[in-house]
């Protein structure tokens, strides 16, 4: 911040969020919900996706019974 011509006001204001956002996260369920929020997305739009290409019988044909 110094390098981009923050004021000291600044960088301190930006040091005190960075201490209770540090403080916040020594808490275990603060941790594992920030977790899951990354998380999820992903793994929501991979699965709608995947079952998206899955219905189509093209993607994955049955063998033909013998």
């Amino acid at each position: 911040m110094k390098k981009s011509g923050a004021s000291d006001s600044e960088i301190e204001k930006a040091l005190v969020e960075a201490e209770q956002f540090m403080e916040l996260y020594t808490n275990l369920f603060i941790r594992f919900g920030m977790t899951m929020l990354e998380i999820l997305p992903v793994g929501v739009v991979v699965t709608l996706i995947s079952a998206a290409l899955l219905r189509k019988r093209e993607v994955l044909p049955t063998a033909a019974p013998a």
